[in-house]
């Protein structure tokens, strides 16, 4: 997995955000911030974005179309060490 890569696109995609989480949705945010950075494989850090999509998109302001961007950025990073 390449971490770093992933981690940068995330952190560009949470950059674009427009709101900050409210006070009842940072402690389920931070949890999903922990699982991500532990998470040992990109299906894994894709599985955990698509499950709190709603959540995600909601608490952080991001459209559809950022937080499918960020997926798709992943899943294509995936691509290209399968194909190494």
């Amino acid at each position: 997995m390449k971490k770093e890569m992933i981690k940068s696109i995330l952190e560009n995609a949470f950059k674009q955000s427009t709101k900050t989480p409210s006070f009842w949705q940072l402690p389920k945010v931070l949890q999903i911030k922990y699982q991500l950075e532990n998470a040992v494989s990109s299906k894994a850090v894709i599985s955990l974005l698509e499950q709190h999509s709603v959540l995600i998109k909601e608490a952080l302001g991001l459209t559809d179309e950022m937080f499918n961007s960020t997926v798709q950025a992943i899943k294509n990073l995936e691509g290209e060490s399968s194909g190494n």
